[in-house]
């Protein structure tokens, strides 16, 4: 999950010309999130 906010972070810096100014979504998978999930309902 750090990875993907880090990427996040990343491409805000690179593109942010581009993104300036303009309403986008930025949608990710949360494959991260539901290992987590399954971790913790098994403990």
């Amino acid at each position: 999950m750090e990875q993907e906010c880090y990427a996040f972070i990343c491409a805000l810096d690179k593109w942010h010309n581009y993104l300036s100014g303009i309403t986008f979504i930025w949608e990710t998978d949360h494959k991260a999130l539901t290992q987590l999930n399954k971790k913790a309902q098994v403990n």
